[in-house]
């Protein structure tokens, strides 16, 4: 069993090395040499250059500090560090490389760490948008902060009056005609281009409830947010209305909802057909 003090060493962790991938990855937002393709990451996604620097900066920073754990990351794969693996570090260096290569001004670096090879074995969470540097943190039972203060997801119930973000990015039109019915009934519709970002507005309550239920998503971009979400009051389903799982595998792909109550999380998955 992991002890409270050592939660609280690896939030504390998570929140130095996103500050540090963030100072290092900045200078290369919107340049031809960030968005540069240096390979196939282990999910099979084009590794970009600026995707390539934020892993590197981060396995680095966390070989200095001598913990072992196991890493299961977008681009590096399934990698042990050091000889008795505390638990396993689930990152997504560059949540949104799109977005960051091209200079769209929103993107996230997300860390997670968990006691078993389970979404539902995260235990801290650590996600912080890059370009201001805002930080949203959550530790399993403490609750869910922004920036250091607490927040709480949306208690509103009406889709009438909801703000809902869909990841609408390479889909068919059957994907949109089984949404279609959600993205009618809703009042409001966005998508910003990093998911983790989206979810943890779910958390803060700006969004009413995000959906992906492509089955395209990795469950390294999802594996902090789940967790803060969670700590903030609100849910996280999968496609048959239940808590998302999933084994912590960078190959692993979920569809969900994240929603600020189980309310709308279920008004929105009844729409689907």
């Amino acid at each position: 069993m992991i002890e409270g003090d050592r939660l609280t060493f690896w939030l504390n962790l998570f929140v130095e090395a996103s500050k540090k991938v963030r100072e290092a990855v900045l200078p290369l937002f919107g340049t031809s040499e960030g968005g540069k393709k240096v390979g196939v990451g282990a999910s099979g996604d084009v590794t970009k250059y600026i995707d390539k620097v934020a892993e590197d900066t981060l396995i680095n920073f966390l070989m200095d500090k001598d913990v072992s754990f196991v890493l299961v990351s977008e681009e590096l794969g399934v990698k042990n560090f050091g000889s008795n693996p505390e638990g396993y570090v689930v990152a997504d260096p560059i949540d949104g490389s799109e977005n960051a290569a091209r200079g769209v001004p929103v993107f996230s670096i997300s860390l997670a760490f968990a006691s078993e090879n389970s979404l539902r074995d995260i235990l801290v969470g650590v996600v912080q948008e890059v370009i201001i540097g805002n930080i949203f943190t959550a530790v399993k039972g403490r609750g869910a902060y922004f920036n250091d203060e607490k927040i709480s997801s949306s208690t509103r119930t009406s889709l009438d009056d909801s703000l809902v973000g869909f990841d609408l990015s390479s889909v068919d039109s059957s994907y949109i005609q089984k949404i279609g019915n959600a993205i009618a009934g809703v009042r409001r519709v966005r998508h910003l281009g990093s998911n983790a970002y989206e979810m943890c507005l779910v958390a803060k309550g700006v969004y009413d409830a995000f959906v992906d239920m492509r089955g395209k998503l990795r469950v390294t971009d999802v594996a902090a947010a789940t967790l803060i979400v969670e700590e903030a009051g609100g849910t996280v389903i999968d496609e048959n209305g239940k808590p998302l799982d999933s084994k912590l595998d960078p190959n692993s792909r979920v569809s969900f909802i994240a929603a600020g109550n189980t309310i709308i999380a279920k008004k929105l998955l009844n729409l689907m057909v």
